[in-house]
């Protein structure tokens, strides 16, 4: 079953201060939907409107297929876990709202095999390289097997090698026909696909670009 999320009218921004917008959309699953806009644009703004953390300043959501959100913010706070082990991490996003939703030894297990990471589930998240650290917080993201996943800059301050390993594992998860992915970027090169839209943004103005289809 595909996973959709649709909008009507929707008006990004800050209480009293829209900064792009009204839009209508429809994403659904079966590949990566990129947002992309120059620094200041709104794209992270979107993002994190999609994943439910800052309310819309209009319009609504029209329609969306059941199940959990999680966010990987560009700033994921690494000295604030740096003690702790790596499964430990991926497991408390298994936690939401106070109880349990995921998280398991198995669910770990399972999402650290995920990005690639499973040997490294005993290992000190601090010893981690960069690009380590971003796939285990897309673990920690997936642990709870959402339904929407949104990624701020997941390529920010890597380098090439990094930036590969990162790019092969979401797009490994966005195969997955019940997970819709967005990934929220001002460079987009490292992309391979498959892409299902472009949701650009400048001068306040949003533009939905379906570039492909879902994979069969």
């Amino acid at each position: 079953m595909t996973a959709h999320f649709e909008v009507r009218d929707w008006l990004i921004g800050y209480t009293d201060h829209p900064v792009a917008g009204p839009f209508n959309a429809r994403w659904e699953s079966g590949g990566l939907h990129l947002i992309r806009g120059e620094n200041g644009s709104g794209k992270s703004t979107l993002g994190r409107t999609i994943a439910g953390l800052l309310p819309p300043c209009g319009g609504r959501i029209v329609s969306r297929s059941p199940g959990p959100t999680r966010f990987v913010p560009q700033d994921f706070g690494a000295a604030a876990l740096a003690s702790l082990r790596t499964d430990q991490v991926v497991a408390s996003g298994g936690w939401e709202g106070g109880r349990e939703s995921g998280g398991g030894s198995e669910e770990v297990r399972s999402a650290l095999d995920d990005v690639g990471l499973l040997e490294f589930a005993t290992t000190r998240f601090g010893r981690l390289s960069g690009g380590q650290a971003r796939r285990a917080l897309i673990a920690r993201s997936i642990v709870a097997s959402p339904t929407f996943l949104v990624l701020d800059e997941p390529t920010a301050g890597l380098d090439r090698a990094s930036i590969d390993q990162v790019a092969e594992r979401i797009e490994a998860l966005a195969a997955d026909r019940e997970r819709l992915i967005w990934v929220v970027t001002h460079q987009s090169d490292w992309l391979r696909g498959p892409l299902r839209s472009i949701t650009a943004i400048a001068d306040g103005v949003v533009e939905l670009e379906p570039v492909g289809s879902p994979t069969t």
